[in-house]
């Protein structure tokens, strides 16, 4: 075991600095990406629902299915109004 001189350790040897590239600042959410996550919740919500009716099972299937037409459905929206 090291046993320090005079009771001090040495100073620990730190990595020399890296120049870190400046980030630029991260892209606002934009309105077409909020319409996809409110028409994957509609669709998801609305096939959830239509499926319990038979089941849960088929309410999960119903789900996904719903969630995948509502962000399309949401996708050809803003592509055609924005």
């Amino acid at each position: 075991m090291w046993r320090p001189i005079l009771g001090r350790a040495p100073a620990p040897q730190l990595p020399h600095p890296r120049r870190v590239a400046e980030d630029p600042a991260p892209e606002p959410i934009s309105l077409s990406k909020l319409l996809w996550f409110v028409g994957a919740t509609a669709g998801g919500w609305l096939g959830w629902w239509l499926g319990s009716l038979a089941g849960t099972f088929a309410a999960y299937l119903l789900s996904v299915v719903g969630t995948a037409l509502g962000v399309y459905w949401a996708r050809r929206y803003t592509e055609d109004h924005f």
